[in-house]
Order: structure tokens, then C-alpha cells, then sequence
């Protein structure tokens, strides 16, 4: 091990699904200061709001995003979790 850090397969399988999609990864980072919402996001990414709604539906369902207004319709603002952290310092 030479005092490495190892990843199991999970982590593995969660990197490379991070590391595939660069809306993905921008999206957290992003959201690593403030929580936003996906008009807030698409305008400092440069990005249309239906493929920042995607991908943070996408990272939800992975357990890197949380939405912080769930119920709402409109005006969904979504933070990055402690797994969404996690992971974003691995993928650097």
C-alpha cells in the first residue's frame, strides 16, 4: 500500500461518473461556497437551465447534490453534500 489511499469498486464507479460529464463536476464546483439554483447555476456556468436541471437531478440521485427546497416547483435551490465534497477533492 505504500501508505497510498485506496478506493473500492463504489468509489471507483463514483469517480469515473463524476469524471465523465464535465457539467457534472462544474456543477459541484459551483456549488462548493453557495447554494444556487439551476438559473443561478446556468447563468455562472454559461449553460442552458434544462441541462443544469438534468445534471443536478443526475448528482442528486448519486447522493453529491441536496435540494434545499424540495417541495417548491420553482425556485429549487440545491447545495453540494458531504459526499459531493468528498468526491470533487478526489476528482482534482
Amino acid at each position: 500500500m505504500n501508505g497510498q489511499f485506496t478506493f473500492n469498486s463504489m468509489d471507483w464507479y463514483e469517480l469515473v461518473y463524476l469524471k465523465s460529464s464535465k457539467n457534472r463536476k462544474h456543477v459541484l464546483k459551483a456549488l462548493e461556497t453557495n447554494a444556487l439554483t439551476p438559473t443561478e447555476l446556468a447563468k455562472k456556468l454559461d449553460n442552458h437551465r434544462s441541462t443544469i436541471s438534468q445534471v443536478l437531478l443526475d448528482l442528486k440521485d448519486h447522493g453529491f447534490v441536496d435540494c434545499k427546497t424540495p417541495k417548491r416547483h420553482n425556485y429549487r435551490v440545491y447545495s453540494i453534500t458531504k459526499k459531493g465534497k468528498e468526491y470533487l477533492k478526489k476528482s482534482i
